[in-house]
């Protein structure tokens, strides 16, 4: 009898078990700051994420809102303030979380107030879709907390009408610490946009940027004649060597 008590109680059990891991999400998927969906129960093993992005990465450069929760597996559950900026108006941010017990979490692209200094710190910048990799075209500035650099690549998917389209892209510029913290082939859902991130590589900013334009303003200012035009650029060469071996 008690062999047949203990079967029943399982059977019991086994929904339960099944269920337990689930969560709900209000699946949704808009080219704005928000949108709404309806209740779907996540597979076991997934969360609930809520993704609110803002980017700037077309040639015309028009910037780009958009918003996505859906049930995503644990691989790629990002969750943070993630910011990419690589130079001439070319950016990519995005805020996620967990929606744990709320359906219809929202999180907010809230950047810090320190962000809007430059901070004295150098990356090299360029950006290209089409490609995997792009040709540096100078340097830029970072600005507030912002002091890594990141040379990254990926794949940019949609499918619009039912037709997916796949579109590789590169950068390089200034990123967050969190960005560093974003694994090989992660992918995250912008608004109808899904990025995957092939390859991330950082590395601290520099200031010596900062320090040889300091330098040859200062020497400018001096008037030091013609002899020094020409010695000048020398003299410039041999300083960076020193501060960037």
């Amino acid at each position: 009898m008690a062999p047949f008590v203990l079967f029943i109680f399982t059977i019991v059990l086994l929904p339960v078990e099944r269920t337990a891991g689930q969560s709900q999400c209000s699946v949704c998927e808009e080219d704005r700051l928000t949108c709404s969906g309806p209740n779907t129960n996540c597979p076991n093993q997934t969360t609930c994420l809520s993704v609110q992005s803002n980017h700037n990465l077309t040639r015309q450069n028009y910037p780009s809102e958009g918003f996505a929760r859906y049930c995503v597996a644990s691989k790629n559950n990002l969750t943070g303030l993630f910011h990419f900026n690589f130079g001439d108006n070319v950016f990519l941010d995005f805020a996620s979380a967990a929606c744990n017990e709320d359906l219809t979490c929202s999180p907010q692209i809230v950047a810090p107030p320190l962000r809007i200094y430059e901070n004295g710190k150098y990356c090299p910048k360029c950006f290209t879709t089409g490609h995997d990799n792009c040709v540096e075209d100078g340097n830029m500035a970072c600005l507030g907390d912002i002091v890594n650099c990141t040379v990254v690549n990926g794949v940019i998917s949609q499918v619009y009408k039912g037709i997916p389209a796949n579109i590789p892209f590169a950068g390089k510029g200034c990123v967050s610490a969190s960005v560093c913290n974003i694994k090989k082939d992660q992918s995250i859902r912008l608004g109808t946009f899904t990025y995957t991130f092939n390859n991330i590589n950082c590395s601290p900013a520099s200031s010596a940027l900062a320090s040889l334009r300091r330098l040859a303003f200062t020497l400018d200012k001096k008037h030091l004649g013609p002899q020094m035009s020409f010695f000048l650029p020398c003299i410039l060469g041999i300083f960076a060597v020193k501060i960037l071996s």
